[in-house]
């Protein structure tokens, strides 16, 4: 179930972030010598800078996905931490109340 929720999660993820822009992005140096960068001209010597797109990701490409099983070893080794941090918990409150 929760294997199931990460892959989805993590599909949704790539997918998001994978989708390609188009929108121009502005640079400009103001009188104190501070460059800004903006989606639109707010100065008159505003200049279009070229962003270099990254590679999209090949599923074909093993160099490109994650090793097989890393996504078990994450919610194996989350939930590990959860359970010792549950029990430290509890061994915090049993002391406590004696």
């Amino acid at each position: 179930m929760r294997l199931s929720i990460f892959l989805s999660l993590s599909i949704i993820v790539s997918m998001v972030t994978s989708s390609t822009c188009s929108a121009e992005v502005y640079r400009w140096v103001d009188k104190n010598g501070k460059t800004h960068f903006s989606d639109k001209p707010l100065d008159k010597n505003a200049e279009t800078v070229t962003i270099k797109q990254q590679p999209k990701l090949d599923a074909g490409n093993p160099a490109a996905s994650p090793p097989p099983g890393s996504a078990e070893k994450l919610l194996n080794a989350y939930s590990d931490r959860r359970k010792l941090k549950n029990s430290n918990r509890q061994n915090s409150n049993s002391k406590n109340n004696r």
